[in-house]
């Protein structure tokens, strides 16, 4: 995926305004995720504006942000793209989906477990101030696998 300096730089703005340093990724970060050749970014605009987005690896299955604009948040955002995400790893033949989760984060480990996601481990000293993780993870090699819109597959 390539992207302008721009819009490298309007998902660094978006990430800061929703997690505080040391949780929130530098412009060098955001760019070399999205030089992964698995890198899926999907983006929610208002008008011109960046409100949302949600960037996974699917050769990993990994999610590695999901930010919300906090001034649009409870609306649902979170929800379809993190849906869309996982029908992407689907696309994609990834086994599972994992996601680490500040344990501080609640809103997120909510929606994660309405979607499906299962707690795998705690991640100690998972960011750079100390704050722990939670691994998360959604089987999707499983006919059971829960569907984007959190509904059984059978």
């Amino acid at each position: 995926m390539k992207l302008t300096p721009h819009e490298i730089q309007e998902l660094v703005v978006l990430d800061a305004l929703c997690f505080e340093p040391p949780l929130n990724y530098s412009y060098r970060d955001l760019l070399a995720y999205t030089k992964f050749e698995g890198a899926i970014l999907l983006r929610e605009r208002e008008g011109e504006s960046l409100i949302a987005y949600c960037l996974g690896d699917a050769h990993e299955g990994t999610i590695l942000t999901l930010d919300v604009h906090p001034e649009y948040r409870r609306r649902g955002l979170g929800r379809r793209l993190l849906s869309e995400m996982i029908e992407e790893m689907r696309k994609h033949k990834a086994p599972c989906v994992v996601s680490q989760i500040a344990i501080d984060n609640l809103p997120s480990l909510e929606l994660h477990k309405n979607l499906g996601f299962k707690f795998v481990s705690i991640l100690y000293d998972y960011y750079p101030d100390g704050t722990a993780a939670w691994e998360m993870e959604l089987d999707l090699s499983s006919s059971n696998a829960l569907q984007p819109d959190g509904t059984d597959s059978q």
